[in-house]
C-alpha cells in the first residue's frame, strides 16, 4: 500500500500508532510509524509503502502492548 492509499488495513494501523483512523495513508501516518521505529521505505523507487510484513509487525505489536487495543490517543490521521 503506498501513499494516499485508502483502505480498512490502514485505518486500523492507524488506531494502534495513535493517528487519526481515516483510513488514508498520508504523510502524518508514515510519520507516526517511522516516529515508532518502523521502516515504509523498502527500496529508493518504493519509498513509503504499507507492505504486509510490516502491516503484521504493527498489529503484533499492538496487540502485545494493549492487548489489542488502541497504542496512544492522537488524533493525527493522513
Amino acid at each position: 500500500m503506498g501513499l494516499w492509499c485508502k483502505n480498512d488495513k490502514i485505518k486500523e494501523i492507524q488506531r494502534c500508532i495513535g493517528a487519526s483512523p481515516d483510513g488514508c495513508y498520508g504523510p502524518k501516518t508514515n510519520k507516526k510509524l517511522e516516529d515508532k521505529g518502523f521502516s515504509t521505505r523498502i527500496s529508493i523507487e518504493k519509498p513509503y509503502r504499507i507492505t504486509q510484513k510490516l502491516y503484521n509487525e504493527v498489529m503484533s505489536k499492538c496487540k502485545s502492548n494493549s492487548g489489542g487495543g488502541q497504542e496512544g490517543g492522537g488524533q493525527e490521521g493522513h
